[in-house]
């Protein structure tokens, strides 16, 4: 290899996230590249702190729930390591998922964001974990699609070749350059994410990812699904009372803060 093996800081971030954290917090400590594993809690009210006793982490315990963007930054702000993995306390990246990553932005300096392969405990690829900017039209479109296909699947090949203006759901799993992945676990340079002021906390929780990709594409920088590794999510669902009004006050704000007509 000609190209500098950078480290990595692992930024977890957790609210009542008890039942998964340990096995996402088993499946980075160790790993290669990592220089430090930073947990953030989102002042839970269940045993997280206790399970993260368990394991060789820093942890920044939050006395105010404000809600994962905050959290995401609050442990950058610790990081020392030259790269950031963001991971959710109920993603369980498999082995050599962080190395992989760190791998793909060392040999390729004009990537700012990437993501790997992202599955459901079903073991399918999770749908939303990357796509195309976001606009009233193509998100409309892109749900027709989405609920066509799931009524009339007979048809999943024609529209796996009419859809992909609206979504790439239905596109082969190949590394490509895209225009958002979900910040769920996604990995950036440390010094992008400071040069950008990290992850916009107007977005409590939703749309803080696309938001920062294309921030980050205009500076300069690509972003890209690169499914060298995969990371398995639980679908915790935290804040399931406010998970509805949280996602429609980002998806306004991401309109209005990029608007496009497509």
């Amino acid at each position: 290899m000609d190209y500098t093996q950078r480290t990595v800081s692992v930024v977890v971030v957790n609210y009542n996230g008890a039942r998964t954290l340990a096995r996402c917090l088993d499946a980075v400590v160790g790993e290669p590249r990592v220089r430090e594993v930073i947990l953030v809690d989102d002042a839970s009210e269940d045993s997280s702190l206790t399970v993260a006793q368990q394991f060789p982490v820093t942890v920044v315990s939050l006395a105010i729930n404000s809600g994962p963007t905050h959290a995401r930054n609050a442990g950058a702000a610790r990081a020392t390591g030259e790269h950031l993995l963001f991971l959710d306390s109920d993603v369980v990246p498999a082995p050599g998922y962080v190395e992989a990553l760190a791998n793909f932005l060392d040999e390729h300096p004009i990537v700012g964001v990437a993501s790997g392969r992202i599955v459901g405990e079903g073991g399918g690829r999770i749908w939303w974990s990357f796509g195309h900017d976001g606009s009233p039209l193509r998100d409309l479109l892109q749900g027709v699609c989405i609920n066509a296909w799931k009524i009339l699947p007979f048809l999943r090949t024609t529209l796996e070749r009419i859809a992909e203006p609206f979504t790439l759901n239905f596109v082969p799993d190949i590394a490509r350059r895209v225009d958002w992945v979900v910040e769920m676990a996604c990995m950036t340079p440390r010094t992008l994410f400071s040069a950008l002021g990290g992850f916009d906390e107007r977005y409590w929780m939703f749309y803080e990812g696309p938001d920062y990709c294309a921030r980050a594409r205009e500076v300069g920088r690509e972003v890209w699904y690169a499914p060298v590794s995969s990371a398995l999510h639980l679908d915790a669902q935290t804040h399931p009372t406010t998970r509805r009004r949280h996602f429609l006050r980002s998806r306004l704000r991401y309109y209005l803060a990029h608007p496009r007509l497509w």
